[in-house]
């Protein structure tokens, strides 16, 4: 008996022992050779070896004989990536809202070029306008008797020296022009009529003649200088039975000019066109007065 006691407890001591080894090969996994990292797993996990993507030391539990990973650190952390997303999409917009900004800036600047580019645009305008404005007849003898019965003034003229009061400075606008011409019309008693527009300049003038040159006559006759450059010298179309000076008038005025057809000076303000029509007004009259036809012959300086 004692010794079928002593075989039992041998039995069951190597039992044991053998148990033991085999629990402790089988607790040896694949990971053993891989540094077994220091992290804690999620509530309701632990450290093992998982062999699912390579074996590796992950967080895990065994469910129903099955390892259940444990949720990654980035999807336990998913509020800081919604976070991150969040801090790009704001940047995004941030980005959008400067980049709109700037858009509105650049349309900006071009709305104030365009405004000003309008701008200059309708003050061109304006100036071909005021250039066309222009268009002044003075009727030499209704200015006189209108003068003469009180019903009309004069500046710039001096009826005692019959000078007139006006510098070359002076000629600045339409109404300067216009005064300008009323007193060269007193100061002449020549002159038919005188006329300003933005296409020409025209004076009609009392010049002599003899018809069938004989008879001595006034003819009037007019010369209109065109801001294009032609040039219209016109007698009476019965002048060709007088004697006139028309020829040397016509060629008189070509050299003063000095224009061919198609020719011309080009204003570019109004005060240049006053200018320009006040200096042609002068040198057409001052023609007219040097080339006055006396009858016999001759020539003569007659205001």
């Amino acid at each position: 008996m004692k010794k079928m006691s002593a075989i039992l407890f041998a039995f069951l001591f190597l039992g044991t022992a053998y148990a033991g080894n085999v629990e402790s090969v089988l607790a040896r996994t694949n990971c053993d050779d891989q540094a077994k990292p220091a992290l804690s797993c999620p509530p309701g996990y632990s450290m093992m070896c998982i062999f699912a993507g390579g074996d590796h030391w992950g967080c895990g539990k065994e469910l129903s004989g099955v390892i259940v990973v444990a949720p990654s650190l980035e999807e336990t952390q998913g509020g800081s990536a919604v976070s991150d997303e969040a801090e790009i999409s704001i940047s995004k917009e941030g980005s959008g809202e400067k980049q709109a900004q700037r858009s509105e800036e650049v349309e900006l600047q071009e709305l104030e070029e365009t405004g000003n580019n309008n701008s200059d645009i309708e003050n061109a305008n304006e100036e071909e306008i005021k250039l066309e404005d222009i268009n002044i007849s003075i009727d030499a003898d209704e200015l006189r008797d209108a003068v003469a019965e009180g019903t009309d003034q004069v500046f710039g003229f001096d009826p005692q020296t019959k000078e007139l009061l006006f510098g070359p400075a002076d000629f600045e606008t339409p109404e300067v022009l216009r005064q300008y011409m009323k007193a060269l019309s007193l100061q002449d008693q020549n002159i038919v009529d005188i006329a300003v527009s933005d296409e020409a300049v025209k004076v009609s003038y009392k010049e002599r003649a003899k018809l069938f040159w004989v008879f001595p006559l006034e003819i009037t006759a007019s010369v209109t200088i065109y801001n294009d450059g032609r040039i219209n010298v016109k007698f009476p179309w019965w002048h060709v039975f007088a004697s006139t000076n028309r020829r040397v008038i016509a060629e008189a005025v070509q050299e003063a000019f000095k224009l061919t057809e198609g020719g011309g000076q080009k204003v570019k303000n109004i005060q240049e066109q006053v200018s320009y029509a006040q200096r042609n007004l002068e040198t057409l009259v001052n023609i007219f007065r040097n080339y006055r036809v006396v009858p016999g012959g001759g020539a003569q300086n007659t205001q």
